[in-house]
């Protein structure tokens, strides 16, 4: 049997599948409070999608996990659900909760921060699931939407922390499409990478 390098799994993944997926996400309003909504299609589309556990905590943050081979490290892929108020939409120069592209930009309240990056770590942790045997990956990878975090930052992701207890975090945060590394106490993440990448670039708007 084959085995598949991350590179050629990376290639096979369609940039149309995120962007739809943040379309559809961006269609759903959810400002800090009121994220029933999304929260349930989120639910449903994990499953869908095959994840091996699917829970929604008491705070409604909804959790995705994805189990490889035993013996590895817990990695969480973390991104809020959640986004401030659109106001008057009659200002806007197009409909915030449309998801539409304009320009190679998918417009919307929320695609930046950040229903964009939400997409990408739910479609990246299925297609890394889906070819799981082929890399010979183990341990454990969960995707964690996050409620709350435009009013206050940090105390969903805690609850999620606490239940899940990972090794390492990603957060899904706007940065210009740049890598940035955290410190929390003891804890230093740092990423390296063996071979060079192709990623598509498709930029979101607000």
């Amino acid at each position: 049997m084959k085995r598949e390098t991350l590179h050629e799994v990376i290639c096979q993944v369609s940039p149309q599948a995120v962007v739809e997926l943040c379309s559809k996400l961006v269609g759903i309003p959810s400002t800090s409070g009121r994220e029933e909504k999304i929260a349930h299609f989120l639910s449903d589309l994990l499953k869908s999608l095959g994840y091996d556990i699917v829970t929604t905590d008491d705070m409604g943050n909804v959790v995705g996990r994805q189990m490889f081979n035993p013996g590895g490290k817990r990695l969480l892929f973390e991104s809020q659900m959640d986004h401030v108020d659109v106001r008057d939409a009659i200002e806007w120069s197009f409909y915030p909760y449309g998801g539409i592209v304009n320009n190679g930009h998918l417009c919307g309240r929320g695609a930046v921060d950040a229903k964009g990056s939400l997409a990408a770590m739910i479609i990246a942790a299925s297609e890394l699931k889906r070819h799981a045997k082929f890399l010979g990956l183990s341990g454990e990878l969960a995707v964690a939407c996050v409620v709350n975090q435009e009013v206050a930052e940090g105390v969903a992701s805690s609850k999620v922390h606490e239940l899940f207890e990972p090794d390492g975090v990603v957060i899904g945060e706007a940065s210009n499409l740049n890598i940035k590394r955290a410190n929390v106490e003891e804890l230093s993440l740092s990423s390296r990478f063996k071979e060079k990448v192709p990623i598509p670039l498709f930029r979101f708007r607000e």
